[in-house]
């Protein structure tokens, strides 16, 4: 399903990873962040998505997905203070947003990536 997402990588964004990739180490915590932020009236979640999702498998079909996939570009910016992952997605239109999802380890997901490439050398 997500297999045709990336995340683009600071600083010209033209490296990548998989989306998947992402799911496959830190699909539960995303899940959970989701279940925390949805009760949060504050949080934009449940505005955006009415439906909440109940199980891990409805969450990835009926929030994450479409979630996802309406960004044209997705990137992992990197919070230099904290030394980690944050999300934002690029609108067709070019507007910047941020993505509700948790914050990541920068630094692994930098070396996943330069394993990545020196495996493809």
């Amino acid at each position: 399903m997500f297999k045709d997402i990336y995340v683009l990588f600071p600083p010209e964004g033209k490296e990548s990873i998989e989306f998947q990739f992402f799911l496959d180490i830190e699909g539960e915590k995303f899940y959970e962040f989701y279940k925390r932020n949805y009760k949060d009236p504050m949080s934009d979640v449940s505005v955006y998505f009415p439906m909440f999702q109940d199980t891990y498998e409805s969450y990835l079909e009926g929030f994450l997905y479409p979630y996802v996939s309406s960004f044209q570009e997705i990137r992992l910016g990197r919070d230099t203070w904290n030394n980690e992952g944050v999300w934002f997605g690029i609108h067709q239109d070019g507007r910047e947003l941020g993505i509700l999802l948790p914050r990541v380890d920068f630094t692994y997901y930098k070396g996943a990536l330069s394993y990545k490439k020196w495996r493809t050398k």
